[in-house]
């Protein structure tokens, strides 16, 4: 191409401007297009943040909730327990010799003053124990009611215990705690 004409001149000055405004205009479409992904991807990743921190937040109440029903069933068992304690350790203080008739107004005394004790306690069990763990304790006060001697008062008691205990026990150190993200 001769460069001599000032038309020559002309074309190969907008053939050149016409090649750097051809890549200017791929680069920055380049660019322009990088940071429409850039906002969608951020836009994206905002969405799934919020959805991530959502489900983490259902997973820490259901967890906290099943941690505060297990401290209460630990709690209402130990309540019990004591209780179950104290109501031996009163029928035990009875002399070993009290008529068989004397037994159970004996022991009616001894569990009056444990009685507003314990119907807390059981209110308590009542909603977060099985049904079947409190049927020693249902069953307790009518058979030492009907005991003949304080041994057989004392065994009675002691019974229920260990059935309460045991209770406890394979409560405790059966299955693991309920999976709370279920």
């Amino acid at each position: 191409m001769d460069l001599s004409s000032p038309g020559a001149w002309a074309v190969w000055l907008l053939a050149a401007i016409a090649t750097y405004l051809g890549s200017y205009a791929a680069e920055k479409g380049k660019r322009r297009a990088a940071t429409e992904d850039s906002d969608r991807i951020r836009d994206e990743l905002g969405r799934t943040t919020r959805a991530l921190k959502e489900i983490e937040a259902r997973i820490s109440l259901g967890i906290w909730q099943e941690q505060k029903r297990w401290d209460e069933r630990k709690d209402a068992y130990a309540r019990l327990l004591v209780w179950l304690d104290k109501a031996y350790s009163g029928i035990l203080e009875i002399a070993p010799k009290t008529d068989e008739r004397a037994i159970p107004g004996v022991i009616q005394r001894i569990l009056t003053p444990l009685g507003e004790e314990f119907r807390r306690a059981k209110s308590i069990a009542e909603i977060f124990l099985p049904p079947d763990d409190m049927d020693p304790l249902i069953s307790l006060f009518p058979a030492l009611l009907e005991a003949r001697s304080r041994d057989e008062a004392a065994e009675t008691c002691q019974s229920a215990q260990r059935q309460f205990s045991n209770n406890a026990r394979t409560f405790f150190s059966g299955p693991a705690k309920p999976n709370a993200l279920q």
